[in-house]
């Protein structure tokens, strides 16, 4: 007896259309290839810590050492702004002393010493302040008696006050 092996005709068309699709799929990517392409860019950033410090310390003589620090990774610029937080008595002048530059306080209480000097990576600096004000033009006619960590008395009038030191990274 011999054995007779029917063929399936619909498994050898499904065989025959599955290789050719791979065909036809390789020679396509091929085609796709030449319209597809890749961008990079070259610029690459990477972020340092941004690690600057001020301290401020009073004197014996009534000023202000400022010790700044820089243990960032990068330069940077910084610039100094006095705050009084209460309005002067009319008639008084104020003014603050950054380094050996005397700007007077303007209307809102406030003086900046813009662009003070340049930090680089791992340095420091120490900046010297002092706060004059003169109020023999306005009623009670009194110098500064007496400053404390954070005020300026006179006759009894406090004025408390801030320093602010800001840091700008130069690229």
């Amino acid at each position: 007896m011999k054995k007779v092996i029917k063929s399936n005709i619909a498994i050898k068309a499904a065989g025959v259309l599955l290789c050719l699709v791979l065909i036809s799929a390789h020679f396509t990517s091929g085609l796709y290839a030449r319209y597809i392409s890749r961008a990079r860019d070259g610029d690459r950033s990477r972020v340092s810590a941004f690690a600057v410090r001020a301290d401020m310390i009073q004197e014996d003589t009534g000023e202000y050492t400022l010790s700044l620090s820089n243990q960032a990774e990068v330069p940077v610029r910084y610039s100094v702004t006095v705050t009084l937080h209460q309005s002067l008595p009319d008639g008084s002048i104020a003014a603050a002393e950054l380094n050996g530059v005397s700007m007077e306080f303007d209307e809102s209480g406030a003086v900046t010493f813009p662009d003070v000097g340049v930090l680089s990576s791992g340095s420091g600096a120490t900046a010297t302040l002092s706060i004059s004000a003169d109020f023999s033009g306005s009623t009670g006619g009194a110098a500064v008696e007496d400053f404390d960590n954070d005020s300026i008395s006179v006759n009894g009038w406090d004025c408390p006050f801030t320093v602010t030191v800001q840091y700008v990274q130069i690229n």
